[in-house]
């Protein structure tokens, strides 16, 4: 795909996302809550394919030649990509929840009351991950350069440069 092909394509699909969003949120739209998030469905459904194979491009060679920094990147990219749909699909049982009372149609969702606090553990638990995958690519990598360039200019003392003896 051309470079600039993945923003646009990026920027359409949430444009169609935010605006489905507002004619939902307004009443001008009746649709279920799980059509409006197709967008956003479509565009996790991408990522997690074009990883899927990429990962799976590298295993099928008998010797994986990338080192344990990439396999944990992409490890964290799959669980970010999981944790994002769960979350997506939390928000609109919620949404469904909610305008099912407010309408008095009869509840579909077999329990009474759906506290937002267990719908914000999907979105919690993918920005932790998002945290520690940022964690890893900014202040690790430069701990451990910092540490090979001091690692370069070790003093060298008169008592480590003398030969073992020999008995």
């Amino acid at each position: 795909m051309l470079s600039f092909a993945k923003p646009l394509l990026l920027w359409i699909f949430v444009c169609t996302f935010l605006l489905l969003i507002i004619l939902r949120v307004s009443g001008t739209l009746p649709w279920n809550w799980f059509l409006v998030f197709t967008p956003m469905w479509i565009l996790d459904f991408v990522a997690l394919l074009s990883l899927m194979v990429c990962m799976f491009h590298r295993s099928v060679r008998l010797r994986c030649v990338c080192d344990l920094g990439t396999r944990l990147d992409r490890f964290l990219s799959v669980c970010v990509i999981l944790c994002k749909l769960i979350a997506q699909t939390a928000i609109c049982l919620f949404a469904e929840h909610l305008n099912r009372q407010t309408t008095g149609e009869p509840l579909w969702i077999p329990v009474h009351r759906i506290r937002l606090v267990y719908i914000m553990i999907p979105c919690w638990t993918t920005l932790l991950l998002l945290l520690g995958s940022l964690y890893r690519n900014l202040v690790d990598r430069n701990i451990r350069r910092a540490w090979s360039f001091c690692g370069q200019y070790q003093i060298i003392s008169p008592t480590m440069t003398s030969a073992p003896r020999s008995s």
